[in-house]
């Protein structure tokens, strides 16, 4: 009995360490894209600017 509450436990603790690292992932992921989209923004407005 107290194998099978250990193994749920290490099942519950290795599903909520896999849903924490999605959730890191997706706020770099977050990251990232923000950043690239204001560089993008600021490369378009350059080149704006060269061509005004």
């Amino acid at each position: 009995m107290t194998t099978a509450i250990a193994a749920l436990q290490a099942v519950a603790a290795a599903a909520f360490a896999a849903d924490a690292v999605r959730g890191w992932r997706l706020d770099r992921a977050a990251v990232y894209s923000r950043a690239a989209r204001r560089r993008r923004a600021a490369r378009a407005a350059g080149r704006a600017g060269v061509t005004a």
